[in-house]
């Protein structure tokens, strides 16, 4: 039903709606020819996203960011009937408080990006991640008990115990808190040129 909705309402551009199409950010891969609506070849299009850092940076944010999430959405109702105890419905009534409360917390950081104007998605990455680190951490070496709130990990808490589970998030953590600084570090080259 959305696709069908979406097929007659979304439109490929603003031309197609009488209105002017919006100038390219001037930190596009493609530089002047980001303004044409096509590139020409796959290697054209392919060879500037390939060879650009920022592009690299952000893959590594990605995969960071998506194993964590990722892990925590598939280990939560398990994480929490093996080590606090709880029924399978009371685990899964828990565990779908994870992704409620992440899809609130990306219209916030969205919104505090915005307010923090050019670089303000780095310092909002790098922010979180600076929470989130030392969270997974505790969460590998500190023994929460009962506690019905506690989020969890994967296939190595099988093998290895929790602990490692965490230890290993923990370091995917810190591997994407890097490469959030190497994001923020190169924001703030592009937006503030040495003179």
């Amino acid at each position: 039903m959305i696709f069908v909705a979406s097929l007659f309402l979304i439109k490929e551009s603003p031309a197609e709606v009488g209105e002017p199409e919006p100038h390219t950010n001037p930190e596009n891969v493609y530089g002047a020819e980001g303004e044409q609506a096509r590139q020409s070849g796959l290697a054209h299009l392919l060879i500037p996203l390939l060879t650009n850092p920022v592009f690299w940076v952000v893959c590594i944010l990605s995969f960071g960011f998506t194993m964590v999430r990722e892990t925590f959405n598939d280990w939560i109702p398990t994480y929490l009937v093996e080590k606090s105890g709880m029924k399978d419905g009371d685990a899964a009534l828990w565990s779908s408080l994870f992704p409620l409360f992440g899809g609130f917390s990306v219209l916030i950081a969205g919104f505090l990006s915005d307010k923090m104007g050019h670089a303000g998605r780095a310092k909002v990455i790098l922010g979180g991640l600076i929470i989130v680190t030392p969270a997974l951490f505790a969460l590998a070496y500190v023994d929460f008990g009962t506690s019905p709130v506690l989020p969890l990990i994967g296939r190595i808490a099988d093998s290895k115990g929790w602990g490692s589970a965490f230890e290993t998030l923990a370091a995917v953590a810190v591997l994407t808190t890097v490469a959030a600084g190497v994001y923020l570090w190169q924001k703030s080259q592009i937006a503030a040129p040495s003179t």
